[in-house]
C-alpha cells in the first residue's frame, strides 16, 4: 500500500462522512443484492462489509 493509497484511505471518512454514508444504507436492499449477486444467503455482517467496500472502491476509484 502506498503512501497515497493510505492517505486517500485516510481521509475517506474524514469528519465521519463515510459513516454517515454506510448509515444511509438500507441494510435489506444490500441483503438482497448480495444474495442475488452470490446466490446464496449471507448473514447481515458480511453485507455491511462488502456494502461497505462496494462504497470505497466507488469512491476511490469510481467503480466496483
Amino acid at each position: 500500500m502506498g503512501v497515497q493509497h493510505y492517505l486517500q484511505h485516510y481521509h475517506l471518512n474524514a469528519y465521519g462522512r463515510l459513516d454517515e454514508l454506510k448509515a444511509s444504507i438500507d441494510k435489506e436492499k444490500a441483503k438482497a443484492y448480495f444474495e442475488k449477486l452470490e446466490g446464496q444467503n449471507i448473514p447481515q455482517f458480511k453485507v455491511n462489509i462488502k456494502a461497505a467496500d462496494m462504497l470505497r472502491a466507488f469512491i476511490l476509484h469510481g467503480d466496483f
